[in-house]
């Protein structure tokens, strides 16, 4: 074929690869895809790159090739507590502030390292949080670790590297947190890493944020060099999502060199230490008027000012607090519960779950709790408008009363499997694993076909250690699901598709 053949099969590739993966292969770039072509033919079964351009082209892409292209097109360098000036700004500032709000509500931290190749960043996290609190055991910890490339995921999950990925790091850190083994190499010891999940999500075509991915209601979303790769329409859209899976006053931390990437009006750009993020504010004046459907970026000026505006949020007015304070237990008692005021007009189902799936939480809170207490908890309430009340609460990191407006909509309806799963997912995030457990069987009880139920029920029981009934479980899942097509959605799973979840379970049981 000629060249001018090949390059033509090259654009029409990428177009391809761009929808699945977001990775943008301009003409400027192809040379680029090619190279990654050439990396991954030997894997994907080709003797050459051309046999494997054009099996590419006449095949459907499935995930299984997407993770195998996944490995060669994009750059998975890490090591541990890259970017200095990054960890001092999580360490001195952003971590305080998020103590400080969980110790109002409850003890919970969540961190999401969207991109995490092998392992480093994450791990980096749970190890920062492990030497600053002293008394981590009483907090209920979240760090997630996703990314397309499952190679450096099932690395990530060993927790075992070499020298190169210590370049840098402090001293301390080998002699305190690894272990050498035989071979030269390092592991990670299990304190640390049983602190950190990893999960395979694909930031283009998995749906976020999720109550059953864990994506929801993160204090700090980690995503460096990622971002770059995307189209500029991709790259919209997944900060609009990762806007909505923040809690309020949550961070979004991307590369220095992806900064200036992110524009959208209520992620605030912020110099921390040297070294830059994005803060979550939702100003009451704008929270009617957020539509997700607008491209903010097309309509709005960047909020950076320039270096008086650096300095001025350099400054915190409020004093850091100490995380190895013990809190009296009256500080640490929950916030208040949401209080319906005088019952105004009935929200329907469809204007609330637009109001949801435009993540429009605030507005959505608010116009529940305006229906009056004649209106909540009783037969005649519509407890899907209460649930989609419940995870916008849960989302927003409000989990105690995510916890109180879901038990609502079960005294309404006391035999509704889905409200179930509803309150065992938020009992989960709250660290009530044992009581998550017994509602997780109440919905099964209650739908034995329910796949959410049991896929959530054998993550819980794989995290207690009860091997054997997490397999079972999984079995339960994996023939429930035969009764659907591939790619059809599963109730009650915000999106997540029949095959989706399929690879999921057997990516587990085979770790298992």
């Amino acid at each position: 074929m000629s060249l001018d053949g090949l390059e033509s099969q090259l654009r029409e590739l990428g177009k391809i690869i761009s929808e699945k993966m977001g990775i943008d292969f301009a003409d400027r770039k192809l040379p680029d895809l090619r190279r990654g072509i050439e990396r991954a033919a030997k894997q994907l079964g080709h003797r050459d790159w051309v046999s494997c351009l054009n099996w590419l082209l006449h095949t459907p892409m499935t995930k299984d090739t997407v993770q195998a292209l996944a490995a060669h097109l994009t750059i998975g360098e890490t090591y541990f507590f890259r970017d200095e000036k990054l960890f001092k700004a999580i360490e001195q500032r952003i971590l305080p502030d998020i103590v400080r709000d969980a110790l109002k509500t409850a003890k919970v931290i969540r961190i999401w390292c969207a991109g995490c190749s092998t392992g480093e960043e994450p791990y980096s996290l749970a190890i920062l949080l492990h030497t600053t609190l002293r008394d981590l055991s009483t907090w209920h910890v979240t760090i997630l670790g996703t990314d397309i490339n499952t190679n450096a995921l099932r690395r990530a999950q060993e927790g075992v590297y070499t020298e190169w990925s210590f370049r840098g790091a402090p001293d301390w850190l080998k002699s305190r947190y690894f272990v050498k083994q035989i071979d030269g190499r390092y592991r990670l010891i299990d304190e640390v890493r049983k602190l950190v999940t990893f999960a395979y999500h694909n930031l283009v075509e998995d749906p976020f944020p999720t109550l059953i991915s864990n994506t929801n209601a993160m204090h700090v979303i980690l995503c460096r060099n990622v971002l770059m790769y995307f189209k500029p329409a991709v790259r919209r859209r997944v900060v609009q999502h990762f806007h909505a899976s923040l809690v309020d006053r949550g961070w979004l931390i991307a590369s220095p060199a992806e900064t200036s990437l992110i524009d959208h009006p209520f992620l605030k750009r912020v110099t921390l230490f040297g070294t830059l993020a994005h803060q979550k504010v939702c100003p009451a004046s704008s929270r009617s008027n957020y539509d997700a459907s607008f491209d903010h970026a097309l309509l709005l000026k960047p909020v950076w000012s320039g270096p008086a505006r650096e300095a001025k949020n350099e400054a915190d007015p409020t004093p850091p607090v100490s995380l190895s304070h013990e809190t009296p237990d009256a500080v640490k008692s929950r916030a208040g519960l949401p209080t319906p005021a005088a019952p105004t007009q009935a929200l329907s189902f469809e204007e609330a779950q637009r109001l949801y799936e435009a993540a429009r939480y605030e507005e959505l809170i608010a116009k529940v709790a305006s229906l009056g207490s004649s209106e909540l908890g009783t037969q005649t309430a519509d407890t899907r408008v209460l649930a989609l009340a419940s995870r916008a609460l849960a989302n927003s990191g409000r989990l105690d009363e995510a916890q109180h407006w879901c038990q609502l909509a079960i005294q309404s309806d006391k035999t509704n499997p889905s409200l179930r799963f509803l309150l065992a997912t938020i009992l989960q995030e709250l660290g009530a694993f044992d009581e998550a457990i017994k509602t997780l069987k109440t919905a099964i009880y209650l739908d034995q076909d329910f796949v959410p139920a049991h896929f959530a029920l054998a993550n819980l029981e794989m995290r207690h250690g009860n091997v054997n009934i997490s397999r079972r479980h999984f079995k339960n899942v994996l023939k429930l699901l035969e009764k659907f097509q591939e790619d059809a959605p599963i109730p009650e799973s915000e999106g997540m598709t029949v095959g989706r979840m399929r690879e999921i379970v057997r990516s587990i049981s085979d770790e298992s």
